[in-house]
């Protein structure tokens, strides 16, 4: 039996309990009769009523826990687990269309030094605020997900890595202005090539980013594959 039809026969004998319950106070009559076409006919709109009711409730519910499953309570951003499947499907669709795409990782620079100096509620509205820049500043078809504590990665579909860097340096001159110098973005990015794999590319990005810090931060740094310029 599926789901559905579950819930069909469980709208059933609601409506078979809420008639009687309604039947007892007098509100309806006591019993349903077949003979009866008004009643009948009652009872068989109550039903598909009933069963209509538990089954949005049963898809809403279930839509909402399929998206908090997926989702980072503190940027409402997708999490590092939905980066994978994501990606993996990015990188069937660039190969079917002969696109390419790219990412950008971002580390927020101080971000450790700034929770101590103002406390953890003032790190997740930091967290909070670069969830809605990324939002803000992207396009509607890219998508930004939250890795470990203060690293965020955003996928831009079709887009080469200079175009991504436009991008990367709107992002990180804001969230600079935002914090005054206090907090700033180091980035790194990586553009898919044929023969890269979800890992691979999440590797070059990464190491471009951990570049980019070790020149001091509020740097954005770009991974150049063997033949690229």
């Amino acid at each position: 039996m599926s789901d559905d039809t579950r819930y069909l026969y469980t709208g059933l004998w609601i409506s078979v309990l809420l008639l009687y319950l309604l039947g007892r106070v007098q509100l309806v009559p006591p019993y349903f009769s077949l003979a009866n076409p008004i009643s009948l006919g009652s009872f068989a709109l109550i039903n598909v009523l009933f069963a209509g009711v538990l089954l949005s409730l049963r898809k809403n519910t279930n839509k909402a826990l399929e998206t908090a499953m997926v989702t980072d309570p503190q940027s409402l951003m997708y999490n590092s687990a939905h980066f994978y499947s994501t990606v993996e499907a990015e990188i069937d669709r660039s190969k079917r269309r002969d696109y390419t795409f790219s990412i950008i990782y971002s580390d927020i620079d101080y971000f450790h030094r700034y929770n101590e100096e103002n406390g953890m509620k003032a790190g997740d509205d930091v967290l909070a605020h670069m969830g809605e820049m990324l939002a803000g500043m992207t396009r509607k078809y890219d998508i930004g997900f939250r890795f470990g504590n203060d690293e965020f990665v955003v996928l831009l579909p079709e887009t080469d890595k200079v175009q991504a860097r436009f991008i990367a340096e709107r992002i990180g001159e804001a969230f600079g202005r935002a914090y005054e110098g206090s907090l700033s973005l180091s980035i790194g990015i990586a553009q898919w090539i044929e023969g890269d794999t979800v890992d691979s590319l999440l590797r070059k990005a990464e190491e471009s980013m951990n570049d980019a810090r070790r020149g001091g931060g509020n740097l954005i740094r770009t991974h150049i594959d063997r033949g690229q310029v």
